[in-house]
């Protein structure tokens, strides 16, 4: 029986709390989590949530595995 495949890329959404002084100052943590210089976990007091994965088929392309 021939086998076959997709792709599709599965989104996790999360969310993160975190202690700031004022939006300047979380303004700039959250910067450096985007740039790479900061891990998330690493923001003072950070407490984070799984809010779902999603997923998704568009970049699906069905491909036969098994030769012809």
């Amino acid at each position: 029986m021939p086998k076959y495949s997709f792709r599709f890329n599965e989104v996790a959404e999360s969310q993160v709390w975190f202690d700031a002084a004022n939006l300047e100052e979380a303004q700039a943590l959250m910067k450096k989590c985007e740039d790479d210089e900061m891990n998330i976990s690493d923001l003072p007091g950070a407490q984070e949530r799984n809010r779902g994965i999603d997923i998704d088929f568009s970049v699906s392309i069905l491909e036969c595995e098994t030769p012809a």
